[in-house]
């Protein structure tokens, strides 16, 4: 097994040393686990994760922070060339020999491709009253693959949507057009490669980072087993650990309209203004018109052929 750096930016999350203590706890071999955690709240955790091997931590105050990308791209710095690097959430549970049940299946798809990026929405667990955890495994012999929903518009103020999933039966890992943030793993080369863009806010993270890795020769497959669980807010849920949220938000000189206008703005230039943004732009293996063919999603015509997006479904 190659050794794993685990990348968590985390945003005043209390089930962040849930996150880590459970990958640790229930890794075939945790000794090969290295942790790039790049923390946001008021009172730092540095003395507790010193007290854990192979963890590299920043931490911020809250009214300091950007948005999800920019701590995103700060946990990059703490980057130390491990071979493979594993994105999370800081709200995560992670089920028994889950290093070694990843792993096999990200190596089925090296077998066809040189440069993968295995992603997927992670399946959902629950901290019941009493404090046990109660897990919601994905079906058996499913691929959970991510879709544009139906009837999505592309918009001229922005490029960003959001994205849905639908299920297909697959004994193998299948193709993809699009990557998860809160979960993907990859190899190390890919965070020199295709760093996080700190211009972009939320709104719009995966897209750029998808169509970038794709413009870059990385390709996404959605893997057929998922042994990490994903903590999910209920509708309408607000919480602490929302960058938006009011009790933070108010210190900042920046407000969210501020954060979200100029987000918007640098994917309209990656997306449809042709700018050269350096190591946040487009790669030279692939176009955005590539893209366009493999799935459906024209940014430059601003359109979304249905009719090959579901052709690409039953492939």
């Amino acid at each position: 097994m190659r050794d794993i750096q685990i990348h968590i930016a985390s945003y005043n999350d209390p089930l962040l040393l849930h996150t880590v203590r459970t990958a640790l706890a229930h890794a075939a071999h945790p000794e090969r686990l290295h942790f790039a955690i790049f923390d946001q709240q008021a009172a730092s955790m540095a003395w507790v994760f010193a007290e854990i091997p192979r963890v590299r931590y920043l931490c911020v105050h809250p009214r300091h922070s950007k948005g999800a990308c920019w701590a995103r791209s700060m946990v990059a710095t703490l980057y130390e060339g491990q071979p493979l690097v594993l994105q999370v959430d800081a709200h995560m549970h992670f089920d028994h020999h889950w290093d070694v049940i990843i792993e096999r299946e990200f190596e089925r798809i090296e077998k066809v491709i040189k440069k993968p990026v295995m992603s997927s929405y992670p399946p959902s667990f629950e901290i019941e009253a009493n404090g046990s955890v109660t897990l919601r495994p994905l079906p058996r012999g499913k691929v959970l693959v991510h879709v544009p929903n139906e009837g999505t518009e592309i918009k001229e103020e922005t490029p960003a949507f959001v994205f849905g999933s639908v299920w297909r039966d697959s004994p193998v890992p299948l193709p993809g057009i699009h990557l998860a943030g809160g979960f993907f793993l990859t190899l190390g080369q890919f965070i020199n490669e295709v760093p996080y863009d700190p211009m972009v806010y939320f709104l719009g993270e995966e897209q750029s980072m998808s169509v970038r890795a794709f413009t870059h020769g990385w390709d996404i497959y959605h893997p057929t087993v998922m042994p990490i669980y994903h903590l999910y807010r209920k509708p309408g849920e607000v919480s602490a650990n929302q960058h938006w949220n009011a009790e933070f938000a108010r210190m900042r000189t920046r407000s969210l309209a501020d954060f979200q206008a100029r987000s918007n703005a640098r994917l309209r230039a990656l997306f449809y203004e042709g700018e050269q943004l350096g190591p946040f732009g487009f790669g030279y293996v692939r176009s955005l018109s590539d893209y366009a063919r493999f799935s459906g999603i024209d940014y430059e015509a601003r359109t979304i052929n249905w009719d090959l997006y579901r052709r690409m479904l039953k492939r």
